[in-house]
């Protein structure tokens, strides 16, 4: 467990520390910290305080989970996207994809006709992920459902099928990955 030198109230920002000295804290000393300020602030009618002290409560340390309630009454931990890509299929530089927009992909390969290895920028912690994809076949609009061929922690392959299940290039290639 990491030492802490916490505030516990706003005269603690009174003197701050020198350049370059850092602060450090553990994740359950932010709850006291956050109401012994909340407690001094007093009425808060922005919301900050309340606000930043709703938001660290809904981090569960021990499980390394960010919760949140949705409106239904209860808070679940939040499963986000780990990585996402829409790219073109058909176009190939040096053999590359071209990426339109990205997030923890730092290429697209193709390997031939229908075939595509997306390689993630930060790997996975392990390839026990979620994929789940859509495409557009140039000039139709048939919808193309994108299957994965290889999980990898750090890359996975996809197999761009028809509905007649043939491997084809496709110009607008969604893929996101949940983990």
């Amino acid at each position: 467990m990491a030492t802490s030198n916490y505030p516990t109230s706003l005269d603690d920002y009174s003197t701050l520390p020198s350049s370059g000295s850092p602060i450090t804290v553990s994740s359950h000393y932010f709850g006291p910290a956050i109401t012994n300020i909340e407690a001094e602030l007093g009425t808060d009618p922005a919301g900050y305080a309340t606000d930043v002290k709703t938001r660290l409560d809904d981090i569960n340390p021990s499980e390394g989970n960010l919760n949140l309630d949705a409106g239904y009454g209860s808070k679940a931990p939040i499963y986000g996207v780990r990585a996402w890509v829409n790219f073109d299929g058909t176009t190939n530089v040096a053999g590359n994809c071209t990426i339109r927009a990205s997030g923890n992909v730092s290429s697209v390969a193709d390997n031939g006709t229908g075939v595509y290895t997306i390689n993630f920028t930060s790997a996975m912690p392990d390839a026990n992920y979620a994929v789940s994809g859509l495409s557009h076949y140039p000039g139709t609009n048939n919808t193309i459902i994108s299957a994965p061929y290889g999980v990898y922690t750090g890359s996975l392959q996809i197999g761009n099928l028809s509905f007649s299940n043939v491997l084809i290039d496709a110009s607008n290639i969604s893929i996101i990955i949940h983990r």
